[in-house]
């Protein structure tokens, strides 16, 4: 809402305010134990709307707007959603099927209650809310720094990368040292809105 609001977006602000009073209306309820369930669908219209949102903000402010601060406010939802079906078929289930893959589940199983497991997801997912928000103006230069037989992947990505403009420093150069090299790799990474090793 509030990048809705300092991009001037009436559309986004609407929108973000009227979702944020739903979940506070529906948080409410959901404390352990819960009274109230979301469902599927309620998932997907989050997921929906909060993407549409995402790219709505991208689409009003491309030059001011930083793609990677976007994909970290989305952060806990997007990554769990995507590894929820790897996790899946690496115990041999289907990956679209119900069970207990969730972070939430998967933090319950390492040990934590579930108000220490709620109380970690908001936390983390309010790091990277937080971190996106002051990062939202940074660069969108992206280093990846990667092995040689991961090469031709690494490309894909980067060609991924670039057709959004994002701009990506992709050096396929052998670890060579020196003082000279070790300062532009510095600098490199200094500049970088995401490294990835």
């Amino acid at each position: 809402a509030v990048c809705g609001y300092q991009a001037e977006s009436p559309l986004v602000l609407i929108i973000t305010l009227s979702i944020a009073g739903g979940v506070v209306g529906f948080l409410r309820f959901n404390p352990h134990p819960a009274r109230v369930f979301m469902g599927d669908n309620g998932a997907f219209f989050l997921g929906f709307s909060l993407g549409f949102v995402a790219l709505e903000l991208f689409r009003v402010q491309p030059e001011t707007t930083s793609l990677t601060s976007v994909v970290m406010m989305l952060g806990v939802p997007v990554v769990d959603a995507m590894l929820l079906p790897l996790r899946r078929l690496s115990r041999g289930r289907h990956a679209f099927l119900s069970d207990r893959s969730h972070l939430h589940h998967v933090l319950l199983e390492a040990g934590f209650s579930h108000a220490s497991a709620v109380a970690l997801i908001y936390a983390f997912h309010t790091t990277l809310v937080v971190l996106g928000y002051v990062l939202r103006h940074q660069s969108e230069l992206v280093l990846l720094a990667v092995k040689s037989q991961d090469t031709e992947a690494a490309r894909r990505i980067c060609d991924v990368l670039r057709a959004m403009n994002v701009e990506v420093w992709f050096d396929q150069s052998e670890l060579r040292g020196g003082d000279a090299w070790d300062a532009s790799i510095r600098k490199q990474i200094k500049d970088c809105a995401m490294f990835v090793p």
